[in-house]
């Protein structure tokens, strides 16, 4: 009898020990899933912030640098830096100016007195077809 003790004892005591190992080996599971979904989220985040990174390393190389700037600052500007001389192109044809408009005009008695009133104002002739 006593015997038939001692095994139900190591029975219940092994069935027992063998619950807690698999309770234990569960949880294990749990965790290494949720350590393997975290992995996999920070791999996704790393690869698009390296292809950010390499995008914006391309944006970069191909950007000017300060030097060029400035430079093109200063001749949109019409500035002149330390040791450079200013030049201003002119055009190659003169633009019409008033001596060149008062010349292509007819004479003052062709036209009503309205219409030198217009080119006054409005320093263009008056629409064809006005009275």
């Amino acid at each position: 009898m006593n015997e038939q003790r001692w095994r139900l004892g190591w029975t219940v005591f092994l069935l027992i020990a063998t619950v807690g190992v698999l309770a234990s080996l569960t949880r294990y599971a749990l965790r290494v899933q949720r350590l393997r979904a975290l992995r996999d989220a920070v791999a996704t985040e790393h690869a698009q912030l390296s292809a950010t990174h390499a995008a914006l390393a391309v944006q970069l190389s191909a950007t000017l640098p300060p030097e060029a700037w400035a430079a093109t600052a200063r001749a949109g500007l019409g500035l002149v830096g330390p040791d450079e001389r200013p030049a201003r192109v002119l055009p190659l044809t003169p633009t019409p100016g008033p001596a060149h408009a008062a010349a292509a005009s007819p004479p003052p008695g062709e036209h009503p007195p309205w219409y030198w009133w217009w080119q006054l104002f409005f320093a263009a002739p008056p629409p064809v077809g006005e009275p």
